[in-house]
């Protein structure tokens, strides 16, 4: 529970947003900024940061990363005024600081694919540009950790999707995959997965999956998701269900289920009840 002194604290910010270097805190670090947003405190961990930068503590990049992180939750919050280049101005500032911490390297990738992202939505004509930029951020990761997965499978995405002129690649799609094939199955499935064709079946690729490695759960999870989306959802409950047994962290496909029936709304009102 909040105390009197952290909401009267919280309410003067609010007053007084532009004399954030005046705040009186306990403690000032980015660790203590980090926690402060964990509680929801976004307005008095961002003055705290704030605070830190006009004293000329970087802590080695950390308080530019976490009042990144800040401004991304207020701009989820509602406020207009945080665009993508502050964003990733800030992760510009903390890569400077540290140019080789995938925490930082991970963030300023984020915030690219999201720009790429909005772009390509509203056909911009810098679309082409912020998608090869992200493309080249997520490689600068692998400079740093050539065997984080995850951000391979996103580049395998990416050059087998998008159009040659916006960085699409097939051959290096194809290389990445068998990469990710000869380290892990796991993550070469992922890449498969995201390389099939339109017109090809994920219900059927993951079903084959399936059958190759029947005790991981993750297999199962994909293959209900699979169902999911080619709107199945009586095929899908029962993996979905099979899963949660084996492993209660996949209670995550209940919120897939409950987007989907969100979906069906938006698409269909007369289904709304």
């Amino acid at each position: 529970m909040r105390t009197m002194t952290t909401l009267l604290a919280g309410a003067l910010l609010l007053l007084l947003p532009l004399n954030s270097s005046q705040a009186q805190f306990a403690e000032e670090s980015a660790q203590a900024a980090y926690e402060l947003r964990m509680d929801g405190e976004i307005l008095y961990a961002a003055a705290m940061l704030e605070k830190l930068l006009q004293e000329g503590k970087l802590e080695g990049g950390l308080v530019l990363y976490e009042l990144a992180r800040c401004r991304e939750h207020q701009r989820m919050g509602g406020a207009r005024w945080v665009n993508d280049q502050m964003l990733l101005d800030l992760t510009a500032g903390a890569l400077r600081a540290d140019p080789d911490k995938l925490l930082f390297l991970c963030q300023d990738a984020h915030m690219q694919f999201g720009k790429a992202y909005m772009a390509m939505m509203t056909e911009s004509e810098t679309a082409s540009d912020d998608v090869s930029k992200c493309a080249e951020k997520l490689e600068r990761i692998l400079g740093v950790d050539p065997d984080f997965h995850e951000v391979r499978v996103q580049l395998v995405e990416i050059y087998a999707v998008m159009p040659a002129d916006m960085c699409g690649d097939p051959g290096k799609a194809e290389e990445y995959a068998r990469y990710l094939e000869g380290k892990d199955p796991w993550f070469g499935m992922l890449a498969r997965d995201v390389m099939l064709a339109d017109t090809l079946s994920r219900v059927d690729f993951w079903t084959a999956m399936q059958k190759e490695h029947k005790k991981d759960v993750r297999v199962s999870a994909k293959l209900g998701m699979a169902y999911l989306q080619e709107g199945m959802i009586e095929e899908a409950l029962p993996i979905f269900e099979k899963a949660m047994k084996k492993d209660p962290k996949y209670n995550i496909l209940l919120a897939h289920e409950g987007r989907y029936h969100m979906y069906q709304v938006m698409w269909d009102r007369e289904k709304a009840s």
